[in-house]
């Protein structure tokens, strides 16, 4: 019957695992894994025996996976979507300066969504989708499932301009430079108004005891790239996206054109990655100009969450509470997208409607006069563990263990 030959401790190499893999062997041998023991039997002769490892899913990836297992890909943008619908863009869409790509696919939540509630560091949040690093992208929506102030304060007040000045295109960075060039103007010399006091809540409330769950390699997207720069008016790339190309496509990389290529293509490495905010690097992406690793929403984050220039989303979660009104009130909040300078050189920034005549729309706004609600976003890392249901009932909670308490993601 042949001899039986057992090999102890047998495991792959970091970021691999056997799990659900079959060992094979040649010449008769049968081979079993359990455990960490490989066990031959039948050996009569020299045997090879293969025990083949894959690479292992982040508790993130397994996660999105199993609740996005009956997603598609959604094919058309440019109106609003009311229903609950889960959907995935195409891999390789990573913010990677060389185009290598890290994850295969982007999923992301749409429409009124009912599961993708987050309780977390003593506040309620939306899961919007994953990251480029895998890590899980959250709006923030208050002390309450119900609230109807789902934003901010600094301690004194809760409505903010996006920067205290706007006589300059300069104004509308989440971080900003000096004039005279686009290039000048993404120096990220000085934090806007904003960041300021997402920056302060941050350090209040979630420093201390909950730093050790947020990724550090997340990248928050201050698209400032574009193709005008003129003595009149210079449009950025949420515009053309968005806006003033008909096949309104958004995409979760930055700086992209409607066509998928880029704007910034003579300069990928000195200017596109400016706009690209990080508290770390990883894999040369990322501008590690974050102080702390949280910054807000995107436009074109909005439209793949069921969002439109001008239509009302009265019935996306980025706009409601849990009961079915708006989490804001009738407060406008802040993107993190800019749009358009005017031909004086004052920047516009997207922002998003509270309740009134045009909920939940998608506009934009001169940063001369609006002063609005801020609403920050931060990211899970990929290695934290998710349980629970995603209702605002029970929602989901968050753990960690030691070892991704100690990594970047």
């Amino acid at each position: 019957t042949g001899a039986t030959v057992t090999f102890n401790n047998v495991t792959p190499n970091n970021g691999y695992t056997f799990e659900g893999v079959q060992p094979s062997c040649n010449g008769g041998a049968t081979a079993r894994y359990s455990g960490t023991t490989v066990t031959v039997t039948g050996v009569n002769q020299d045997n090879t025996c293969t025990l083949t490892a894959v690479l292992a899913k982040s508790n993130s990836l397994a996660f999105f996976d199993e609740k996005f297992k009956d997603a598609t890909k959604r094919e058309k943008f440019g109106s609003v979507i009311s229903n609950s619908e889960k959907h995935f863009e195409d891999g390789k869409y990573t913010e990677d300066l060389n185009n290598d790509g890290i994850g295969e696919k982007v999923y992301y939540y749409t429409g009124n969504a009912t599961d993708n509630w987050v309780q977390f560091a003593g506040f309620y949040w939306r899961i919007i989708r994953m990251n480029e690093d895998e890590s899980i992208r959250l709006l923030y929506a208050g002390t309450s499932p119900n609230t109807t102030s789902g934003y901010i304060s600094d301690g004194s007040t809760t409505s903010f301009k996006y920067n205290s000045s706007y006589d300059n295109t300069r104004y509308v960075g989440y971080m900003y430079g000096t004039t005279g060039s686009l290039a000048n103007n993404r120096a990220n010399l000085q934090d806007s108004t904003v960041k300021t006091k997402i920056d302060k809540w941050y350090q209040e409330n979630l420093l201390q005891n909950y730093d050790k769950y947020i990724s550090k390699t997340a990248i928050y997207c201050n698209d400032r790239s574009g193709g005008q720069w003129d003595t009149e008016t210079m449009h950025y790339g949420a515009y053309y996206r968005l806006w003033y190309d008909e096949s309104v496509h958004p995409s979760f990389k930055c700086g992209v054109k409607p066509d998928g290529s880029m704007f910034s293509d003579s300069s990928i490495e000195t200017e596109r990655k400016k706009d690209l905010f990080t508290t770390n690097n990883n894999k040369n992406i990322g501008n590690e100009q974050l102080t702390y690793p949280v910054a807000l929403m995107t436009v074109d984050e909005v439209v793949y969450a069921g969002g439109e220039d001008g239509q009302n989303a009265s019935k996306a979660y980025f706009y409601l509470n849990s009961s079915n009104s708006s989490v804001t009130g009738g407060n406008y909040w802040w993107t993190m997208s800019p749009t358009y300078a005017d031909s004086d050189g004052y920047g516009y920034v997207w922002h998003v409607i509270g309740s009134g005549s045009w909920p939940g729309r998608l506009s934009y706004t001169h940063l001369r006069y609006e002063t609005d609600v801020i609403r920050p976003v931060l990211s899970l890392k990929s290695c934290v563990q998710l349980s629970g249901q995603g209702t605002s009932n029970t929602p989901y909670t968050v753990t960690i263990d030691d070892t991704c308490a100690s990594a970047d993601n």
